[in-house]
């Protein structure tokens, strides 16, 4: 089992928080952050070097294992993050397994804590 990256170009990250929030309940995506790019250089078509600024093109990007990527997509289509060939899934062909398990334990234990602390009722506040 692999796992892969889709990136995705966003407007909202208040919107597309909502959706990630969604992705870890789900446990579809095992890592989300969002990038943002206030600077870009490159070397041109004529071998320059040019710098872009300006720019506060704002990305999301999403690691998940390859069988969840499918789920994943329509995920983010169906909260309006994205459309169908604006996501980039690029396959990760090496990975840690003992780092990827890491995450995924670190991930059920952040969440049953969570769940345990909605659930957790101090009596002593009555």
């Amino acid at each position: 089992m692999g796992i892969s990256q889709i990136t995705l170009s966003i407007d909202a990250p208040e919107d597309a928080d909502k959706v990630v929030q969604q992705l870890f309940l789900k446990k579809l995506a095992m890592e989300a952050k969002f990038l943002m790019q206030v600077q870009r250089t490159a070397v041109g078509a004529d071998s320059k070097m040019t710098v872009e600024g300006e720019k506060q093109d704002m990305h999301l990007v999403i690691v998940a294992n390859d069988d969840k990527v499918s789920a994943v997509l329509t995920e983010l289509e169906e909260g309006d993050l994205g459309k169908k060939g604006e996501m980039i899934v690029s396959p990760l062909l090496t990975n840690k397994r003992d780092y990827m398990k890491w995450v995924q334990e670190s991930l059920n234990t952040v969440k049953a804590s969570a769940s345990a602390s909605l659930i957790d009722t101090d009596t002593d506040a009555a």
